[in-house]
């Protein structure tokens, strides 16, 4: 797909058809997403595809408190991203400060709500999730941090909608 029209057809799916994503597609997309670059060539994620039923309906559950994320219990699937505990509390001395794992796991999963609607699926990031409750529905071992949930699944309208964006001149500029 020309690159142009990727990124027009990206957009946050909040309304899915119901259709659970094939473990091919799924897979792919975690392919396509893992060549995303990181500091130091570290790749400190893991990428999991949630798909059992029982097991989206607690993601869900737990992306969903307190009104949050309401769309998200007709979600047939959901990506975790966890993100290596190790790199996210020691940087090496040579990247200053600089939390660059926080950064990466922000590349990683562009890259994968990229791939994921190149492959024809809908995504959408969350921000707000109880990490507790996804720790404890996944199994997630005490190395890994939960740094996002993705909400992924057939978009309900496959076409996207147009998209409203400052002028270029707002947002850019040549110094």
């Amino acid at each position: 797909m020309e690159l142009k029209k990727l990124f027009e057809k990206r957009e946050s799916c909040r309304s899915f058809d119901g259709r659970q994503p094939e473990a091919s597609v799924l897979e792919r997309a975690a392919e396509l997403a893992s060549l995303a670059p990181s500091a130091v060539n570290r790749q400190p994620w893991k990428m999991l595809a949630v798909t059992s039923p029982e097991k989206v309906a607690l993601v869900a559950d737990a992306v969903s408190e307190e009104g949050h994320n309401g769309f998200c219990a007709s979600s047939p699937a959901f990506f975790v991203m966890l993100e290596e505990r190790e790199f996210a509390e020691k940087q090496p001395e040579n990247l200053n400060s600089h939390n660059c794992t926080f950064f990466d796991m922000g590349i990683v999963t562009a890259h994968l709500c990229l791939a994921a609607a190149e492959l024809g699926l809908g995504t959408c990031i969350l921000g707000w999730f109880n990490e507790q409750k996804i720790r404890e529905a996944l199994g997630v071992e005490d190395r890994y941090i939960v740094a996002m949930a993705v909400a992924a699944g057939y978009p309900a309208d496959p076409e996207p909608r147009p998209k409203k964006r400052k002028p270029i001149e707002e947002v850019f500029e040549i110094i």
